[in-house]
């Protein structure tokens, strides 16, 4: 058994005292009254301490697909434009629902250089184990009617929707880093 001395005893009971006391604002903030002689610093409790935070991220793909469908249609719109000589084109259209977009050449004569002129937009994607390398962002296929569509690949898609996930990810880890929060599962 465990024998102490009365000092000891004293300055035990003494800590444990003072403890409680400095404790107790966080332990019961609603009774103030009572509590006016003992400190009344809360101690402020971080976003993990309070519970954490559940927040649900969700990717629009049908906005991403519209959106690099202009993009490809304002590319198409400049190479022909600054094309020397100019070539003809009208009737320049995004089909959403094949997922293309669609030009006409007005002068049959001009067809081969603007489907030359339009293969210029392809550009490689960045390979890795599981897309492999050579794939590209785009296909330029000639079509009847001197119709060139413009179309992208389903690999080159996929990899956008990845990078634009990616970047969303990252977005909010810099903004919870910021509150302080330690060891965030994101």
């Amino acid at each position: 058994m465990l024998h102490f001395s009365k000092w000891q005893t004293i300055m035990i009971l003494l800590v444990s005292v003072l403890g409680i006391a400095y404790a107790m604002p966080n332990l019961v903030s609603t009774m103030r009254g009572w509590s006016d002689p003992l400190p009344n610093k809360n101690l402020h409790l971080g976003l993990d301490l309070q519970g954490g935070s559940h927040l649900l991220l969700e990717m629009n793909s049908g906005e991403i697909k519209e959106a690099w469908l202009e993009t490809i249609r304002g590319d198409a719109l400049a190479k022909l434009r600054s094309a020397r000589p100019r070539i003809a084109y009208s009737n320049m259209v995004i089909k959403k629902a094949q997922n293309l977009v669609q030009v006409r050449i007005r002068k049959p004569e001009q067809y081969d250089g603007a489907v030359t002129l339009l293969r210029t937009l392809i550009q490689n994607l960045q390979g890795n184990v599981f897309t492999g390398i050579g794939a590209t962002d785009l296909i330029v296929e000639r079509a009847d009617n001197n119709i060139i569509t413009l179309k992208p690949t389903v690999e080159a898609l996929n990899q956008r929707i990845d990078s634009a996930i990616g970047t969303s990810i990252e977005t909010i880890r810099r903004r919870i880093d910021q509150l302080g929060t330690t060891e965030p599962n994101i």
